[in-house]
């Protein structure tokens, strides 16, 4: 949801090989949410491992810290930060006995009315063979994958 957002105007603000790696930082935050939400234990490895991708992604940034597009980054580091709470948070209700499908729909629903604001202040409409790829980028890139990955979690 907001992981998404962050993650795209990174992509549009930074390079795109810096927007990635700072989306890619989301299991590691999953590994600091897991310790504060479900109360999982973080062993000295993985502590390490934690501060040296966070200290790896200052330096593949931006190297010499000039120029530096710092609000951007910031927002690319909150899109990996909401991409590692979105799956602690999947691993939370799965484990509380939530199915699959209804947390796909609740994370699908609260995107929705996240972006409805913008949507309806800035609405300009689409021609038909822009809504007809919308919909079908939407199908296949995010709905498929999204209802199969709490089944794979569930292996």
């Amino acid at each position: 949801m907001k992981q998404d957002l962050c993650n795209f105007y990174a992509v549009d603000h930074l390079l795109v090989a810096d927007a990635s790696i700072l989306n890619k930082l989301s299991p590691f935050f999953a590994i600091i949410f897991s310790y504060l939400l479900l109360k999982e234990r973080i062993t000295f490895f993985q502590a390490a491992c934690v501060g040296a991708a966070f200290a790896g992604c200052l330096f593949i940034v931006k190297p010499g810290f000039q120029n530096t597009a710092w609000p951007a980054a910031m927002v690319g580091v909150c899109g990996g930060l909401g991409a590692g709470i979105a799956y602690t948070m999947v691993r939370k209700l799965g484990s509380m006995g939530v199915k699959g499908p209804v947390i796909v729909f609740c994370f699908s629903l609260a995107s929705c009315l996240i972006v409805a604001p913008r949507l309806l202040f800035r609405f300009a409409p689409m021609s038909l063979r822009q809504l007809a790829v919308l919909l079908l980028a939407g199908v296949c890139f995010m709905t498929i994958p999204r209802l199969s990955s709490p089944r794979c979690w569930d292996m």
